[in-house]
């Protein structure tokens, strides 16, 4: 019997005995249990019912202990049905009681769940201020598991905002805390953490040796779904350096993922896998595995995962020439815009404005590519720059593209450093300027 299946049994058990008691106490924390096993299942609606009786019953037997960690827990449950300030309204109640009567480690659970909608509206800076709170919190008590559970949280948020030093030493905390108690699945979590680091800084050696350890681990306690994630991550970490060891890797991964059904893991390898086709011109093995990809995608509703497939799925196309890329690249950029990921929204945007550049859709390119822009950081601005570029006489180009060149180096993002490049190559041999277009590539690249 599933975890959660087995815990409801239990919880209604327990609930069985305390009406035959009489005891509201009781009643309310066995009602509590069954919410936590309905919400685990997805059962969101069952979860709110049950902890709305709990919550009645523990104000009636006036228990402020367990009335605060109903808050929290229905709290929670509103977050996730998008009632966010119905749910911080609640936290905030759980907060104060717990602050009242001095419960430090419930404290510390209603603070982790105020985090976690704060993070959830954007709002990091005080997102952050409770993870610290909670990690304080948690060595004071002695909890390490709590307390690197909180770092996790930490990490990501410092890993959201750029500051990756940071990210890098909360995790690592994490890490030895995790190690120290023998908590093996959050260590190897962890240090999937700590190789996204490296692979943010470019560093994909590092960051494979981070995967490599966190899938030993993985091994050791049977986590086959933790398996297909770290193969899944070793793979798209060879993609940035070893393509001809990425793309068994990626089928790997893909496998592992399918038998540990483990839809997630199994849409990214594939998807990772289509692209890394995509760039050796073998346009139907990539066709077929994004094609896969989004079929996963839109199972779990994956509305990143979609847009993404989707793109790929265009610039086959595209490169390919045997369809029409742009009602794909439409697609995806529709639903780019759904899933509110500037990083995923940049990608489509771009990938729209080449095709309808291509297509000689030259209206429909400026505008993409000015929406494009105004999108942050130098990738997004470098993409814009080098439609614009390719938009205007090759006489009248050099400028943009320069700058276009300047961003793409940046961005430190070889794809548009080639195509800055192209861009001014062209501008440069209009002009009579060939040999000085050659440097100029050859030093960015």
């Amino acid at each position: 019997m599933d975890a959660f299946a087995r815990e409801l049994e239990l919880g209604t058990e327990a609930l069985t005995l305390a009406v035959h008691l009489g005891d509201r106490r009781r009643e309310a924390a066995a009602r509590t249990r069954i919410a936590a096993a309905h919400g685990s299942l997805g059962q969101r609606d069952l979860a709110v019912g049950q902890y709305e009786r709990a919550l009645e019953l523990a104000r009636e037997s006036g228990d402020r202990r367990a009335e605060g960690i109903v808050l929290s827990s229905l709290g929670a449950e509103r977050a996730r049905q998008g009632r966010t300030t119905d749910a911080l309204g609640m936290i905030e109640q759980s907060i104060a009681i717990h602050e009242t009567s001095g419960d430090r480690t419930s404290l510390a659970y209603s603070l982790v769940e105020r985090g976690q909608v704060r993070r959830s509206q954007g709002d990091l800076d005080r997102a952050l201020a409770d993870f610290i709170e909670v990690a304080a919190i948690h060595r004071e008590t002695g909890d390490l598991p709590a307390a690197a559970s909180a770092l996790g949280s930490i990490g990501t948020i410092h890993r959201r905002r750029g500051r990756l030093t940071d990210a890098l030493a909360a995790f690592r905390e994490a890490a030895g805390f995790f190690e120290r108690e023998g908590q093996r699945h959050g260590w190897a979590t962890v240090l999937v953490s700590i190789g996204n680091v490296h692979l943010a800084r470019k560093d994909a050696p590092a960051a494979i040796a981070e995967y490599e350890r966190s899938l030993a681990v993985r091994r050791s306690i049977g986590d086959h779904t933790g398996i297909a994630l770290c193969l899944g991550n070793i793979g798209a970490a060879l993609c940035l350096f070893d393509r001809a060891a990425a793309i068994p890797m990626l089928r790997k991964a893909a496998e592992a993922a399918a038998a540990a059904g483990n839809l997630s893991t199994g849409a990214h390898a594939l998807g990772n896998l289509g692209e890394m086709l995509l760039g050796d011109g073998k346009f139907a093995e990539a066709r077929r595995a994004v094609e896969d990809s989004l079929g996963l995608c839109r199972k779990l509703e994956d509305r990143d995962g979609i847009a993404r497939s989707l793109g790929v799925l265009g610039r086959v196309a595209m490169l390919a020439g045997d369809a029409d890329p742009v009602p794909l690249l439409a697609e995806a950029l529709a639903s780019a815009r759904e899933t509110q990921s500037s990083g995923t929204l940049e990608i489509a945007l771009a990938c729209y404005a080449d095709a309808l550049l291509r297509a000689r859709r030259l209206p429909e390119a400026r505008a993409a590519a000015e929406e494009l822009g105004k999108l942050p950081g130098p990738a997004a601005r470098a993409g814009s720059l080098n439609v614009l570029a390719r938009l205007l006489p090759a006489t009248e180009a050099e400028a943009p593209a320069r700058e276009a060149l300047d961003a793409a180096c940046l961005a430190n993002e070889a794809s548009l450093v080639s195509a800055a490049g192209g861009a001014l190559a062209r501008a440069l041999a209009a002009t009579g300027r060939a040999a000085e277009a050659r440097a100029l590539i050859g030093e960015a690249l």
